[in-house]
């Protein structure tokens, strides 16, 4: 009962979808534990507006993670701040002299993106391509046999 739509078939891309999805559950919260852990947090607008779903391009399933784009921004700024800030700042002289920071502004650590989302592909590769066992697709079979059964019926 194995239909092929294109390079997989439906077993296989409803293993893959439900990977998707549960690593999209992971990720979302992954990226809130970090954002509270780093109190990057004002009103909540940001952790309120991570999103995962799972679609599908074609016949391709796709994770999308959707979130206010000035959480990005937060980061970005705090690489760029980490690489040019020393190039431009002035010479302050009572620091030369005395070896002491006068007037030094701590940077928050804004990284909760990059870690967190990229760091963790290794984990939905290892899943896709060590999950996919016997037993995974005699339950999948029966999945879809399920909902052919519930079309079926209606």
């Amino acid at each position: 009962m194995e239909v092929s739509t294109g390079q997989y078939s439906d077993i296989e891309l409803l293993f893959i979808e439900e990977v998707l999805d549960q690593h999209g559950e992971y990720i979302v919260d992954l990226l809130h534990n970090d954002i509270a852990a780093k109190r990057l947090r004002l009103e909540d607008k940001l952790l309120d507006s991570l999103e995962y779903r799972t679609r599908k391009s074609g016949n391709n399933p796709m994770l999308e993670l959707s979130f206010f784009g000035y959480g990005r921004a937060l980061e970005i700024r705090w690489h760029k701040r980490s690489q040019n800030t020393k190039k431009w700042l002035k010479t302050n002289t009572n620091q030369t002299i005395w070896k002491t920071k006068s007037n030094s502004r701590k940077w928050k650590n804004a990284r909760w993106y990059s870690k967190n989302v990229y760091g963790s592909l290794n984990r939905v590769i290892s899943r896709l391509s060590y999950e996919y066992t016997q037993a995974e697709q005699t339950r999948l079979k029966q999945v879809l046999q399920d909902r052919q059964n519930e079309i079926i019926e209606l």
